[in-house]
């Protein structure tokens, strides 16, 4: 299968998760779906940061509600048509639930490792393998890690610099037996979106930053206070200004 064809134009795409399909964007978008060896891909909403061209895709759905689950997402649909949008990395925002005490409801934490847990995911394009023998080892670009960081920060949030996040096929919740499982492996974030996405975009070459949202304790945590499940609108707000605000250091930089 050859790799996707177009005229070079969206540098970066940002994919939202969690309350991503509340946004309400600033006149002046461009509304753009795209044709896949997989199916369709999109809306994808087209608009300026500091003058470039970026694309945003809300993973879930549109229309303020979560309408596609994270085993029925179609991973290849999407990563394939941010390759063909031009994209050479993509930023995405995803919710979790913390094994760690340290990452507690609220919190930040730039994704620095994966265990992929998933079981009836596609998670190749079928060979089309660009980005040489780090793909694996180097999943997560240090360089967008480390703006990642810098760009919560200057919107006032600390983001943990690295976390490990357990991949689960989902859409049921983990048992308290496999998140013990998962604590002893070294995960100390559970969810449900980044694999296979993050495999598909390095097999297509791009660099690939995820920051995750701390929506609650994973099963069997212990905790102090009430039970938590922090999913509301603001959260998609948060994250997706925390992404404007990484480009628009970058354009300030001239990066």
């Amino acid at each position: 299968m050859t790799e996707p064809r177009q005229p070079a134009s969206v540098d970066t795409v940002i994919i939202g998760g969690t309350a991503a399909y509340h946004l309400a964007f600033d006149p002046g978008w461009t509304e753009r779906m795209v044709e896949t060896p997989f199916g369709p891909a999109g809306p994808f909403r087209i608009f300026a940061v500091a003058g470039r061209p970026v694309a945003f895709l809300s993973r879930h759905g549109g229309e303020g509600r979560l309408g596609v689950t994270p085993p029925f997402i179609n991973y290849r649909a999407n990563v394939w048509a941010a390759r063909a949008l031009g994209a050479r990395r993509i930023l995405s925002w995803n919710s979790a639930g913390s094994l760690v005490r340290s990452l507690p409801p609220g919190s930040l934490a730039v994704v620095s490792d994966l265990i992929d847990w998933t079981r009836r995911r596609p998670d190749s394009f079928g060979g089309v393998l660009r980005a040489g023998p780090g793909t694996v080892s180097e999943l997560f670009d240090p360089d967008l890690r480390a703006k990642l960081v810098r760009a919560a920060a200057a919107c006032g949030h600390r983001a943990a610099p690295g976390a490990v996040y357990a991949a689960t096929e989902g859409a049921r919740l983990e048992t308290r037996a496999e998140i013990a499982l998962l604590a002893q492996a070294g995960a100390e974030l559970v969810g449900m979106t980044l694999a296979p996405e993050v495999f598909l975009a390095r097999e297509l070459g791009m660099a690939y930053g995820s920051l995750c949202w701390v929506s609650n304790y994973a099963c069997g945590v212990p905790f102090d206070g009430p039970e938590q499940r922090l999913f509301g609108p603001e959260v998609g707000q948060l994250m997706f200004g925390i992404m404007r605000r990484l480009l628009e250091e970058e354009a300030n930089q001239g990066e």
